[in-house]
């Protein structure tokens, strides 16, 4: 599986694991160009649950969200 978060910096909080599954926990940080040449800067938290099969952790989900609200469109 492909993580799907943002991914420019990450960093995981906790990790727990219990035989064949695993929870990560951690922060994300990023910055999204905007079409004006200006930058977004986001910011949020993921949860990515890990599972063992046949040896290989596998990631069953992974979810994140933003701790910023979303730009605002350009007037028209």
């Amino acid at each position: 599986s492909q993580r799907m978060r943002p991914k420019e910096g990450s960093a995981a909080v906790m990790v727990t694991a219990s035989g064949d599954l695993a929870l990560e926990e951690g922060t994300w940080k990023t910055s999204i160009p905007m079409a004006d040449g200006t930058s977004f800067e986001d910011y949020g938290k993921y949860l990515v649950g890990w599972k063992k099969t046949n040896g290989t952790w596998m990631v069953q989900y992974d979810i994140w969200n933003s701790d910023n609200a979303p730009p605002q469109a350009p007037a028209k």
